[in-house]
């Protein structure tokens, strides 16, 4: 858990965010705001949902609510708990992409010969 801030209506805020570890995407990171002013008005978490490059749309968005995730996501970005994490998920991708071009040639590979006795 680590402590974000971020500008959000020209104000600063803060949020301590939680950033998902599930194996395939879409990801989520899980704010937990730390203001009054937008406790009152958001709740005291909010859900921001990713490819790990930018704020994927969610069914609940409304005006507010989608500026309020972009401005975390925004500030997010530079977090080492974040940055570690889309390291991950982007070395993982590469390897599924290498291996997934492995695949593929080898399907197209004429069939080995049945090793004799």
């Amino acid at each position: 858990m680590n402590t974000t801030h971020f500008t959000f209506r020209n104000k600063e805020y803060s949020c301590k965010i939680w950033v998902d570890i599930s194996p395939e995407p879409p990801f989520y990171v899980f704010a937990d705001l730390l203001d009054k002013e937008l406790i009152q008005e958001f709740g005291d978490e909010i859900t921001i949902k990713t490819d790990f490059e930018t704020r994927l749309p969610r069914l609940d968005d409304y005006q507010a609510l989608s500026e309020l995730r972009q401005a975390v996501f925004n500030a997010i970005q530079t977090n080492p708990a974040f940055i570690t994490r889309k390291n991950k998920v982007n070395t993982k991708s590469s390897y599924l992409l290498d291996f997934s071009g492995i695949t593929r040639l080898l399907k197209k590979a004429p069939r080995p010969i049945t090793q004799l006795r």
